[in-house]
């Protein structure tokens, strides 16, 4: 039996702006990885704006077509985006910390 879940309007805007700031975040560290001047975090940095970007495009799918399938593509989206995040944040934590010294 398929059963409809239905999202209460405060939920989605909660949702978007975390998107929005995910968003941000992933630009943010696209910027400090790009002043390093090395190859490996500024493509961490890229694969988390790609993943960023289709989580975000997948969910204005789902909201314009109603198809569940998009809701996958976008949870995938954001976990990928948040493991590389993840990454990125500590590689960069790592090398500017080496760096100032």
């Amino acid at each position: 039996m398929i059963k409809n879940y239905y999202m209460s309007e405060e939920v989605l805007i909660f949702h978007i702006i975390f998107a929005l700031a995910s968003g941000g975040l992933g630009y943010y560290l696209y910027i400090l990885a790009s002043r390093t001047g090395l190859l490996f975090p500024k493509f961490i940095a890229t694969s988390n704006i790609v993943s960023i970007a289709i989580a975000g495009f997948s969910g204005l799918g789902y909201l314009l077509t109603q198809n569940d399938e998009f809701t996958r593509v976008m949870l995938y989206g954001f976990e990928i985006s948040l493991a590389l995040s993840s990454m990125l944040v500590g590689y960069l934590y790592c090398f500017m910390r080496v760096c100032s010294r």
